[in-house]
């Protein structure tokens, strides 16, 4: 399971419990400026991939879109969505939980050969010193 937080009743929490589906992009140090511009507040149907300047990709779980450029991205089905205490839809404010069963991982080929390659180097080195 995975969980995030959102502060402010925002469309990805409508959509979401509209579709029962999401995905989590991992955001590097060179999409943060995308991806966080992406999360900004706007009008209900607004493409926030189109406004971000990033490439939305089909899941290959989930009827969901998740970030192209990202070298990593989880696939969720809706497990629940907390209102927590002080939170109100009617005006869009306050603080909501989403959790969410993780139904697949897309780890990128570069992404999964380096990290491969560093589990490698580390039991090289530990052998070494044994």
């Amino acid at each position: 399971f995975i969980m995030f937080a959102s502060t402010g009743f925002k469309d990805s929490i409508k959509n979401i419990e509209e579709t029962k589906v999401f995905t989590c992009s991992l955001a590097t140090e060179k999409l943060f400026d995308k991806m966080n511009y992406s999360s900004s507040s706007t009008k209900y149907g607004q493409d926030e991939f189109e406004l971000s300047g990033l490439t939305p990709k089909d899941g290959y779980f989930v009827n969901a879109p998740y970030v192209s450029e990202s070298p990593s991205a989880l696939e969720c089905e809706l497990w629940k969505v907390i209102d927590l205490p002080g939170s109100d839809r009617s005006n869009l404010s306050g603080s909501y939980v989403v959790f969410g069963h993780v139904k697949g991982i897309y780890i990128d080929d570069v992404v999964s050969f380096i990290a491969l390659f560093h589990r490698w180097i580390l039991c090289c080195t530990l052998h070494l010193y044994l």
